[in-house]
């Protein structure tokens, strides 16, 4: 895991960072992961600044329960515990391309209703429709980048054939 300390009392994420030149790689950034690990996706953003083309927005839940591990969740984005009005601007500083939504789990809802919510929300906080297109594009992931060529992947999960998913997307 990135944020567990080495030895000598470094973060692995920040030996990546440190050892590695900026002119042979980037990162792609996933905003729960990084809450998860106990850092500030914003300032995390900020710091790579300028090797941060991609950036996966996920939002981070707090829930009231005793179980430590069942305290969080994934939720649509804007819709849990994530400065997003930070992490915009933080993604619009370090020179941030695409932004894909993603939600690894979306606890029994439907997730093109999760999709849209994030979707929405986004656009709420200025983003247009061409700044938002990463939301249908991470779904497409899965079928090789095309909404038509959805064999053995995420419509299967949902119960659905090719042309039903399809359409739901489109």
């Amino acid at each position: 895991f990135e944020f567990a300390k080495l030895e000598n009392g470094e973060f692995m994420w920040d030996a990546l960072i440190n050892r590695i030149p900026a002119d042979k790689m980037g990162f792609t950034l996933d905003t729960f992961w990084l809450q998860y690990g106990g850092v500030n996706p914003a300032k995390e953003i900020l710091k790579l600044k300028g090797r941060v083309p991609c950036v996966h927005f996920k939002d981070y839940k707090v829930l009231r329960c005793g179980d430590a591990d069942k305290n969080v969740r994934f939720a649509p984005v804007g819709e849990g515990n994530l400065d997003w009005d930070e992490i915009i601007d933080a993604c619009t500083k370090a020179g941030t391309e695409y932004v894909l939504i993603e939600q690894d789990n979306c606890f029994g809802e439907d997730p093109f209703d999760c999709l849209k919510r994030s979707f929405e929300f986004l656009k709420s906080k200025g983003l247009n429709d061409y700044a938002c297109a990463g939301v249908e594009g991470n779904l497409c992931c899965e079928s090789g980048l095309r909404s038509d060529n959805l064999e053995n992947a995420y419509e299967k999960k949902l119960g659905m054939n090719d042309a039903e998913y399809t359409a739901k997307v489109n």
